[in-house]
């Protein structure tokens, strides 16, 4: 799914009139900081004086639209679905100005196009067993390369800036172009990829750092809503645990 946000953040980039950019992220959970390094990645590819600040929805005092106007933010990466239950009707990559918010663009995931690759690898025998009595969930790495994700770009992208996206997007499908490799520094200034390497998926599946040009932090479990907190026991980056539910872990 970072694929997907490492796209946005191109394109957030192309379009913003400023270096400031903003990214609202949901449950501190493994999985989801690999999203927002990779949009800082692909918004510093464009513009190298980025800046993404970081807030998360799931805070007990969670940011509204009003911060990122105070700051003269304008665009801003949100939730990737929207929620039944919630009014707010913006999705992916939005515009944000006093008149309201502008949908610019998306990730979607087609799921019709996984389960059928499943169903074939299956068919064609290459599909991964385990021998072991107990069960053991499997994982498959598949994204822009299978079909099973997308991004949808809308009208208001200049028609260059959407031709370097269709570019990028079909490198990194065809594995020409790999987004967590060569020189990488967290937002600390320590060095986390070398020269002519790159990340495995275990260590971006694992990952629990933020890139340069990041400004935000991960939060800690007692900074989150009491809604948020069961999930983010369950699957919570350590960091995010208490002394003693880091051990349980």
């Amino acid at each position: 799914m970072y694929e997907g946000k490492f796209l946005l953040g191109m394109i957030a980039a192309s379009l913003s009139e400023q270096d400031d950019i903003g990214y609202l992220a949901d449950y501190p959970i493994y999985g989801v900081i690999p999203g927002i390094n990779a949009f800082a990645l692909g918004a510093r590819m464009i513009n190298p004086r980025a800046r993404i600040h970081l807030q998360w929805s799931t805070m007990q005092d969670c940011p509204s639209d009003q911060y990122f106007l105070d700051r003269g933010i304008s665009f801003i990466s949100s939730q990737n679905m929207i929620s039944p239950t919630k009014e707010d009707r913006t999705l992916g990559l939005y515009h944000l100005s006093d008149k309201g918010t502008r949908n610019v663009a998306t990730t979607v995931y087609q799921w019709g196009a996984f389960y059928e690759e499943l169903i074939n690898s299956i068919m064609r025998g290459s599909w991964k067993t385990d021998s072991t009595k107990e069960p053991k969930a499997l994982n498959y790495w598949w994204g822009l390369s299978a079909n099973v994700l997308d991004v949808i770009l809308g009208s208001s992208i200049p028609e260059n800036t959407c031709r370097l996206i269709r570019f990028l997007k079909s490198s990194i499908a065809n594995g020409s172009f790999t987004i967590f490799s060569g020189i990488l520094y967290d937002n600390e200034h320590t060095m986390r990829c070398g020269e002519n390497e790159a990340l495995t998926p275990e260590d971006v599946m694992m990952m629990d750092w933020l890139i340069e040009g990041i400004e935000g932090e991960i939060p800690t479990i007692d900074q989150l809503s009491d809604h948020a907190k069961d999930l983010v026991r369950l699957r919570g980056l350590k960091q995010t645990l208490s002394e003693g539910e880091r051990q349980l872990v």
